[in-house]
């Protein structure tokens, strides 16, 4: 009987153990599938875009365009598009729509002549935003189970270390029939 109830602690701590060191990496993989990867500042440098006398942004030529790093491309496009789209200098935010044109669904931006984005030395821009990684799993409803499974897993492991404790304390003679 006493050996029965070693064995018992000895797999219910090897379980949780195991277990508690599972729930990190089951967690963190969970949420690179379910949620966005955000990009805080990407540079792009523009300086070839300034008209070299008048300082100002030249539209016409292709320097005054350029793609982000993370462009959406097969099913993001249509379905994953990116969002929360921001860009600024060393001083300014840029207005979407008055100093550049943002295109999500290729992640083309253009930027625009405006007194705004005229050369003032500063010609590095910043982007940030929020794009789906490798892997991001598209289905709503997909990514309301799968970040069930960590807590779920959690709840096993309890009602595993609650199924060892109560099959100790009753061969001790805790709990009785």
């Amino acid at each position: 009987m006493e050996n029965k109830i070693i064995n018992y602690l000895i797999l219910g701590f090897v379980f949780l153990m195991l277990g508690a060191a599972l729930i990190p990496t089951i967690a963190t993989n969970t949420n690179d599938k379910t949620n966005l990867d955000v990009v805080a500042s990407e540079t792009h440098d523009i300086t070839t875009a300034f008209n070299v006398t008048t300082h100002q942004i030249n539209e016409s030529l292709a320097a005054s365009n350029f793609t982000i790093t993370n462009p959406p491309t097969g099913w993001e496009v249509a379905e994953c598009t990116i969002t929360s789209f921001t860009l600024k200098n060393d001083t300014t935010t840029y207005t979407s729509g008055t100093d550049y044109n943002f295109f999500s669904s290729t992640g083309l931006v253009q930027m625009l002549n405006t007194t705004t984005t005229a050369g003032d030395g500063n010609t590095d821009v910043y982007a940030g935003y929020s794009y789906c990684g490798e892997g991001y799993l598209d289905s709503s409803w997909g990514r309301t189970i799968l970040d069930l499974v960590p807590g779920f897993f959690a709840l096993a492991m309890l009602g595993g270390a609650l199924f060892m404790f109560y099959n100790i304390f009753r061969e001790t003679g805790i709990l009785t029939k």
